[in-house]
């Protein structure tokens, strides 16, 4: 499990490593290097269950030539990472996912367990070109209307099961390009090629609303749109 961080290094909006140390599953924080002391100094007070990555920064030099590319170079970055590590799968997380939700027969609760990432992976085993799929949004799901436990064909964002084998998406190579919204573009990549997505509905990530805390991609959506918080 990866959790992508910049500027989030307080339990207000880093959720996600927080539910993580609660919940006692390990992951890995990739940040900046100019953070790394105070990603260290926020992580030593809790569990330990969270290691610290660096993104090299001739990497990001290198995705940044020509221009900010926000948490792109990162997020390339980690699946160099897994695939030169002989991962199979691997888990991207946000860094502001407070927790995640189980939704059947009209009831809505907390899921505080590891349940929330093996039943997706177990699943996901059973097919053989699905290379994306993920929770969808616990504000998207509604108790008393949901028809499917499952959705095909549409856009993953922020908790996402990625497949290392994905298949060729641009001319480089890279998974991840553009500025932002790159997950949305990702999703459209693959399905525009043939291969499905699959968002589940049942189990739901309770992520923070964009613009609710300071950090991530707020520079560049400044930059863009003014007003616009990430």
């Amino acid at each position: 499990i990866y959790v992508l961080s910049l500027g989030r290094a307080n339990d207000k909006c880093g959720k996600t490593c927080c539910w993580l140390e609660k919940m006692g599953i390990p992951y890995t924080v990739v940040v900046e290097p100019q953070e790394e002391e105070q990603y260290k100094k926020w992580l030593k007070g809790k569990k330990g269950m969270g290691k610290i990555m660096l993104l090299p920064v001739e990497f990001k030099r290198r995705q940044n030539e020509k221009g900010n590319f926000g948490g792109i170079p990162v997020r390339n970055f980690i699946h160099q990472h897994n695939i030169n590590s002989g991962n199979k799968k691997y888990w991207l997380l946000d860094d502001n996912i407070n927790g995640y939700m189980w939704t059947d027969k009209y009831t809505q609760m907390k899921c505080n367990s590891k349940l929330a990432f093996v039943m997706l992976e177990d699943w996901s085993d059973n097919f053989k070109n699905l290379y994306l799929c993920g929770h969808q949004y616990s504000n998207f799901v509604i108790a008393i209307d949901m028809k499917k436990k499952v959705e095909y064909g549409q856009r993953i964002f922020s908790s996402m099961l990625i497949h290392c084998e994905l298949p060729p998406l641009n001319e480089d190579n890279d998974i991840w390009r553009g500025k932002y919204n790159e997950d949305v573009d990702l999703s459209l990549r693959l399905l525009t090629q043939g291969f499905p997505t699959a968002n589940f509905q049942n189990i739901s990530s309770n992520k923070l609303q964009t613009g609710s805390c300071k950090g991530g991609n707020e520079k560049i959506y400044k930059e863009d749109a003014g007003d616009v918080k990430g």
